[in-house]
């Protein structure tokens, strides 16, 4: 018996996933990308671009092309970091108000999937899907 294909699996979960989380934010003015970025200032503080890209597993230019719109909407500066190379970014105020607004959508739609997938379910899950880029990066340095 085959086994299913692990990016397939995980591809179809993350796209069902996007469109689920993307509906519930779509009143707060921000993407589920967006949304996630912000966060991730919001719990790690200031962050060069390039370490903020490797904690959301983002492509790099992903990422400037996204905050580049939360630049514009002045949910998050962009300043100089210690050398010309590296540019680092912050939360402002905006972006702190653009979470609040966003989170009781966010947490309805995290709290709906828990209780669809089970608590236990999930602690497991999440469990396994977080050690998944780091697999990743052992396997790819191995080829």
């Amino acid at each position: 018996m085959a086994l299913a294909c692990v990016c397939t699996i995980v591809r179809r979960a993350d796209r069902a996933l996007y469109r689920l989380y993307e509906d519930a934010l779509e009143g707060s003015g921000l993407t589920v990308t967006q949304f996630s970025i912000l966060r991730d200032l919001q719990r790690d503080g200031a962050s060069p671009l390039s370490r903020l890209a490797a904690s959301l597993a983002m492509e790099r230019t992903s990422l400037y092309r996204t905050i580049s719109a939360l630049e514009k909407n002045g949910t998050v500066s962009i300043k100089p970091g210690p050398n010309r190379k590296i540019r680092v970014a912050h939360l402002t105020a905006t972006g702190e108000a653009l979470i609040a607004r966003a989170m009781p959508a966010w947490q309805s739609v995290q709290s709906r999937m828990i209780d669809a997938i089970g608590a236990e379910s999930w602690a497991a899950l999440s469990t396994t899907l977080k050690t998944i880029p780091n697999l990743v990066e052992h396997l790819d340095s191995r080829s």
